[in-house]
């Protein structure tokens, strides 16, 4: 959408990595989850060369779903700078970066679709293990009654978008409404889900982020979780 796009800063990428790692609140911002951020433009650039691709995935492409796959396989969380003395809350920034890794697949499995969709059965399966994934980690760790509940919307409309189980739907829809920690962001959030859901049974192209692209344009929505 021209409404949500966003210029890449070539800055962002220039710096040395790790510049600032020896500072003792490295990452707390990004509950440790900040190698994860870091790859959210690469993502982004190979969703929008693989929808400029259309069916045919070239060589290139191919090498920067693979590469991007292996990386987002082999992260892991680092521990944080000093330990907390509220055991929970370091379960709960585990259970965060599960969520998020879980998101961040999901993402990259849809932009390598290239918007070719529904997805076919193999996707589907695979995306609905990381769906499983990604509910035990926020209802296991009750992330939603959480302080960390206010980072979740990205990873949740993220996976929300690939669900395919009413049941799922609704216990989302329902968290997104009624936590502790709603605002106006996560009651548009659940509205844009269930529009999602809803526009699918006609329109079987509604699956993953660039299904909700389709919901938003449908409905004239504009809303924005970068």
């Amino acid at each position: 959408m021209a409404s949500r796009h966003v210029p890449l800063d070539d800055f962002l990428s220039s710096l040395a990595p790790r510049a600032d790692d020896h500072y003792d609140g490295f990452g707390m911002l990004f509950s440790g989850c900040h190698g994860l951020f870091e790859l959210i433009p690469r993502l982004s650039r190979h969703a929008a060369a693989r929808l400029a691709e259309g069916p045919t995935v070239s060589p290139a492409s191919r090498a920067a779903y693979a590469d991007l796959a292996a990386l987002l396989e082999a992260w892991r969380q680092p521990p944080p700078p000093a330990p907390d003395a509220r055991a929970h809350t370091t379960t709960q920034r585990v259970g965060v970066g599960k969520v998020y890794k879980h998101a961040a697949v999901v993402f990259l499995e849809m932009a390598h679709a290239g918007g070719a969709l529904p997805p076919g059965d193999e996707l589907r399966a695979r995306l609905s293990d990381h769906v499983g994934g990604a509910a035990m980690a926020v209802f296991g760790h009750d992330l939603l009654g959480s302080s960390f509940a206010s980072v979740l919307l990205w990873p949740m409309i993220v996976v929300g978008s690939v669900i395919d189980d009413p049941q799922r739907m609704q216990v989302l829809s329902w968290r997104l409404r009624t936590s502790a920690a709603s605002t106006t962001t996560s009651l548009h959030v659940a509205e844009l889900l269930e529009a999602l859901w809803r526009d699918r049974e006609t329109d079987e192209r509604c699956w993953g982020p660039y299904g909700l692209y389709l919901t938003m344009e449908k409905h004239g929505i504009n809303l924005s979780l970068a």
